[in-house]
């Protein structure tokens, strides 16, 4: 709720750069300034306030990647190489992400195994016992770089949150203009039409911004998907992270690479956002959350604190509460089907963003994978006993290619979510991973 909080403060300071405060609403903003200087003046203030909240947001989200990257991927992989069960959970008494350990008290044989079958079961036993605590050091550091980035989704989802009441407030000061009522005088050599066009402008922004800040939310989803399906649920393999981690960062690039400047646009990006902006004030005008808004909020001006956060929560098309729940229902149950969960992913995210194409693509490679595996299953029990896939391709009438030249047990191989299709392009991943410095 801090974090709400503090987003929702971000919101109101921003508010009031349109309806000059809530007490001394006769009081213009910027007030030094006239003409074209003082829309100017009150863009680029918008502009700089809200950028640096969103900014900040961005950073700290990278800043967790490389974390995950550096660190979260070499700790799975130890855990992965051990015998010794481990999944991924939410912890519902925290509300935090837990990595929990099967580590056996004993070792156990049963009659029907043979002399090889106890060998590999007591060098099992032996490993699990000898890295406990290593592992539990692995563990911790694992839980450290995911919940970073739990906490890095509940802050956009507060940024997003204030861009959404933001915007709800800009509608509501530009109906008012229509009516003739004003929330302040207007200075001097500033019409109601240059004012309204700055509250459109400050609306396309945001419109962008918030689209932003859901492909960001995406691109957690993605990465927290690809951690939970390492465990022993799902046996995926950790190069999923790194391809989600990679697509997501692109996608958080091109956005900064699209972004609008914090000065007022001219020509024809002046006439695109205000474009954008109409485009937004007629969305939220036809949406029936808004008059629910405008009804508990009352007259123009930023609303109290925290009155509405769970009206703006609600609204239709801001997916803020989709993707909290897509990731909650990502990270509850033991033994979840993977395959469903990133089929439902791939649904939420936009098919034009890399995330979206990634996550597209691996539906595609898994729905290949999983067959391939399925005929080397049937071979394996035409043929006889093999440990791993590799072993039943060289015994069965399969091509090897299809199954991404990854030799895993075929016991775990059935349950996996594949993001690429082999070694080679996980390195590939890495290459561009390291030219970013995630690496």
């Amino acid at each position: 709720m801090a974090r709400l909080l503090s987003a929702g403060l971000g919101a109101v300071c921003l508010c009031m750069l349109f309806s000059g405060g809530c007490a001394h609403r006769s009081k213009t903003p910027f007030d030094h300034l006239y003409g074209p200087q003082w829309c100017q003046g009150v863009y680029k203030g918008y502009a700089e306030q809200w950028d640096g909240l969103r900014m900040g947001t961005e950073i700290a989200v990278r800043e967790s990647y490389g974390v995950l990257t550096r660190e979260g991927v070499s700790a799975l992989d130890r855990l992965q190489s051990r015998s010794t069960p481990f999944y991924v959970l939410a912890d519902p008494v925290s509300d935090r992400f837990v990595i929990r350990r099967e580590v056996p008290d004993r070792l156990m044989f049963t009659a029907d195994m043979s002399v090889q079958d106890r060998e590999r079961a007591q060098t099992e036993f032996d490993a699990s016992r000898e890295h406990i605590a290593s592992d539990y050091s692995d563990v911790k550091r694992l839980e450290w770089a995911l919940n970073g980035l739990l906490d890095q989704l509940v802050r956009v989802g507060s940024a997003m949150q204030s861009a959404n009441r933001e915007m709800f407030n800009i509608v509501q000061i530009r109906q008012s203009l229509r009516e003739g009522e004003l929330p302040f005088e207007l200075p001097y050599q500033v019409t109601v039409k240059q004012y309204d066009d700055v509250l459109l402008l400050v609306l396309g922004r945001l419109e962008k911004d918030v689209n932003d800040l859901r492909n960001l939310e995406s691109g957690i989803m993605a990465v927290v998907l690809a951690v939970r399906a390492t465990g022993d649920g799902g046996g995926s393999l950790t190069g999923n992270i790194e391809a989600a981690v990679l697509a997501a960062v692109l996608d958080g690039d091109n956005a900064a690479a699209n972004r609008y400047p914090p000065v007022m646009p001219e020509g024809e990006q002046w006439i695109a956002l205000r474009l954008r902006g109409d485009q937004g004030f007629a969305r939220i005008l036809a949406d029936p959350t808004y008059g629910e808004y405008v009804a508990a909020k009352g007259s123009i001006g930023p609303d109290p604190l925290g009155m509405v956060l769970s009206i703006v929560d609600s609204v239709a098309g801001t997916r803020l509460g989709s993707v909290a729940r897509q990731v909650r229902s990502i990270m509850e149950g033991e033994k979840p089907d993977f395959f469903e969960l990133l089929k439902s992913a791939a649904s939420f995210v936009p098919r034009g963003t890399m995330v979206g194409q990634m996550l597209g693509k691996a539906v595609d490679l898994t729905d290949t994978f999983r067959k391939t595996v399925k005929k080397v299953e049937e071979v394996r029990v035409a043929v006889g006993k093999v440990r791993t896939a590799g072993e039943a391709l060289k015994s069965g009438n399969v091509d090897p290619g299809a199954l991404f030249n990854v030799d895993v047990s075929i016991q775990d191989a059935g349950k996996q979510i594949v993001f690429m299709k082999d070694m080679n392009a996980r390195v590939e991943i890495q290459n561009q991973l390291k030219g970013l410095g995630l690496f």
